[in-house]
């Protein structure tokens, strides 16, 4: 839902309706895994709505957020979790 919201914001994604959003969400979703959270960290991030992220990353014990939401994701470090850029990202796998 995050996702959804974030990315319908007037002018985030200027060449994609709504929805054409849907639909690349909706292929995300249908490739995606259900990962069972079983302890919360909140509140953890300054942005409440990004807390989930954490959780679902120690969970799923992966070793990256990318997000260019750096600013609010960055405390995500501490628990060893590397946050970067879709561009840093793209870089450091090039």
């Amino acid at each position: 839902m995050e996702y959804e919201e974030v990315s319908k914001r007037p002018g985030m994604i200027p060449n994609l309706t709504h929805s054409q959003i849907d639909t690349v969400l909706n292929q995300i979703c249908s490739r995606a895994m259900e990962q069972r959270i079983y302890f919360r960290w909140r509140p953890f991030l300054p942005d409440p709505d990004d807390d989930m992220l954490v959780e679902l990353a120690v969970a799923a014990n992966v070793p990256y957020i990318v997000t260019s939401n750096l600013s609010d994701v960055s405390p995500a470090q501490a628990l060893g979790i590397q946050v970067m850029t879709p561009g840093e990202f793209i870089r450091t796998f090039h």
